[in-house]
């Protein structure tokens, strides 16, 4: 494995997963993986953020093996606001909520208005995000582990491939919660240890 070490104390979140600094390979984070670095062996790709959905595909177009470690998945929106089908109208309309809200941030408005105006934003949001799963994701129990909780308030992330990648059958989703990271790979809640030679965290 040709990829350097980065300092575990420079991933923000990663010294609070148990056993990393135990783990005999690289830990990488998502915004700085280079796919061709990670090319031989078998690389565990941990969380959710907008890096780790760009980089996914980008490993699989690599050529990489990989695993998915997911318990807690992110909404995750179409690339683009023009795209054809519902959930691009929809993430549209959510977009153009948003523009009015950051318009009248300066305005006085009445607490329920903004309120409304930030729980329609939201509902669009994840009507999008239903929506694209639908059309991506053609294995049921897949769209269900990939579901977001109704209380995640995290900002959505955008991608296209990341569904496709998913759906594909090439890249394995681990959705039960990690228990532990080892001196050979990630232990997760369900007793069984998935041997790695190179971890990559979401931020």
């Amino acid at each position: 494995m040709a990829v350097t070490p980065s300092p575990t104390p420079a991933l923000p979140g990663v010294r609070e997963m148990p056993g990393i600094v135990d783990f005999e390979g690289p830990v990488v984070d998502a915004a700085a993986a280079d796919p061709e670095l990670l090319g031989s062996g078998l690389t565990a790709c941990i969380g959710t953020d907008q890096a780790m959905v760009d980089l996914i595909p980008a490993l699989v177009d690599a050529g990489c093996r990989i695993k998915v470690f997911e318990d807690r998945p992110r909404l995750v929106l179409p690339d683009g606001l023009g795209l054809p089908g519902r959930a691009g109208t929809v993430r549209a309309l959510a977009g153009v909520t948003a523009q009015v809200r950051r318009a009248t941030s300066g305005v006085p408005a009445p607490a329920p208005v903004c309120r409304a105006l930030a729980d329609e934003q939201v509902r669009l949001e994840r009507r999008a995000g239903s929506l694209h799963r639908h059309r991506h994701l053609r294995d049921r129990w897949l769209r269900r582990q990939l579901t977001p909780s109704p209380h995640d308030h995290r900002p959505p992330v955008h991608g296209d491939a990341y569904y496709r990648v998913l759906d594909g059958g090439q890249v394995p989703l681990i959705s039960w919660p990690i228990a532990k990271v080892t001196a050979h790979g990630v232990r997760t809640c369900d007793g069984l240890e998935h041997r790695v030679d190179a971890i990559v965290v979401a931020r």
